[in-house]
């Protein structure tokens, strides 16, 4: 009991000066010592136990005996003649008064950012509901979506600044509102996409190529600069391979954009919508780098690299260019498809998201029309301690620069 007692009751006066120290509150707390009454000396040793308990936990008593304990305490009975002080005690005189005087200190201090970085604007929902995220993705994670349909329901009105949109296409990037303030975003696209180095060409979305490592890392250094949070809504298979690949220095742009997420300072949320597969992962403000906080879905898939991909690797030199099973041995064919479909499975069962979360691979897991909420609670808290950082009106922008230097120009 003595125990717990102690440290409930030991320094409470202290707090409270500690608390109200400078305040207008300080003047509500009074020093009372409270003292224990003995008829005489011998009666206050008899309970040698007792005080010896209190002594063990901070209560060390001052002893006044005589006319001296009389003028400590004046209203004294004739027959007390020694009194055991505790002087570190007081209490508050008025608790209503005093909790007002405390109010109106907290009313003066500081108050959260967020309304003056909403810059006069009305926070609002997004112009189609977050409900309708479960249905936008399908089944099958091999198959594609829009991921402008994912943004709608995501940011305040569907409203949505995209920057450097002929570039880099299968990134895209730009600034929304989420709950009335500014985040950046940068999204994976899916499908196809147009071919910039093939006239007509097409190319596979969901992999990083040259041109959106270089838009994605200038983006991302503009949004540090500027002091716009980021959101990262992943859904990659990993980065572009290749002799053309390694012809243009992929692996250097690659490495600038880790570089631009690793030395950051403006808050970034990483959102594993679907795929987080490779190098891809790590680029795109994966848990290694330092997110804020990263979010996976009940479809999040997780992995160095897919099942599949991993087999084919591993078993590429009993695979054909078309990676079929080369040999004709039917007892050979067999072994490579056990090992194979082994393998597969295995690193299909290491993607499931709640295995991600039993490793601490992401901090939360949560449905697809939850999204929304989490990012409202990151874009809040983002701009209620911007102390750290700078955070520029948005008339200064270096994101306007870039757009400037970037847009397109008739012939």
């Amino acid at each position: 009991i003595a125990d717990g007692l102690a440290g409930i009751v030991c320094d409470t006066v202290d707090q409270h000066r500690a608390l109200v120290a400078g305040t207008p509150a300080e003047a509500w707390i009074e020093d009372a010592p409270y003292s224990f009454a003995y008829g005489t000396r011998s009666d206050y040793e008899a309970e040698g136990y007792t005080w010896n308990l209190r002594k063990a936990h901070g209560f060390e008593p001052s002893l006044h005996e005589g006319e001296e304990a009389r003028a400590r305490e004046p209203n004294l009975a004739p027959d007390i003649s020694c009194l055991a002080s505790l002087d570190n005690h007081g209490y508050v005189r008025d608790p209503g008064d005093y909790v007002k005087a405390l109010g109106a200190e907290v009313e003066r201090l500081g108050s959260s950012a967020v309304e003056f970085h909403r810059n006069g604007v009305e926070a609002s929902p997004p112009a189609h509901s977050p409900e309708e995220l479960t249905g936008l993705f399908p089944a099958n994670h091999r198959m594609t979506y829009h991921v402008e349909e994912v943004l709608a329901r995501l940011v305040d009105d569907g409203e949505f600044w995209e920057l450097m949109p002929e570039r880099g296409q299968e990134v895209l990037v730009g600034v929304g509102r989420v709950n009335g303030l500014h985040v950046g975003f940068v999204a994976n696209r899916q499908g196809l996409i147009d071919d910039k180095d093939l006239p007509g060409g097409k190319k596979p979305a969901g992999i990083l190529y040259r041109e959106g490592i270089a838009k994605t890392s200038l983006f991302s250094r503009s949004c540090n600069d500027d002091g716009i949070p980021l959101v990262w809504l992943q859904d990659i298979s990993g980065f572009d391979i290749g002799v053309e690949a390694e012809r243009q220095g992929l692996l250097g742009y690659g490495s600038n954009l880790i570089y631009t997420n690793s030395t950051n300072t403006t808050p970034m949320c990483t959102v594993l919508l679907r795929k987080a597969s490779g190098a891809g992962y790590y680029a795109m403000a994966g848990m290694p780098y330092d997110p804020v906080m990263q979010l996976a879905t009940p479809i999040s898939r997780l992995a160095v690299m897919e099942g599949r991909t991993l087999a084919i690797a591993a078993y590429n030199t009993k695979l054909d260019e078309d990676f079929e099973i080369a040999t004709e041995d039917p007892e050979e064919r067999a072994k490579i498809e056990a090992g194979m479909k082994e393998m597969e499975e295995r690193i299909e069962g290491d993607m499931d998201p709640y295995q991600a979360a039993s490793r601490m691979d992401v901090d939360e897991i949560v449905r697809l029309d939850e999204i929304r909420d989490w990012l409202e609670l990151f874009a809040e808290a983002s701009y209620q301690a911007s102390g750290y950082r700078r955070v520029k009106n948005p008339r200064i922008w270096s994101l306007h620069d870039l757009e400037a230097v970037t847009e397109e120009r008739g012939d």
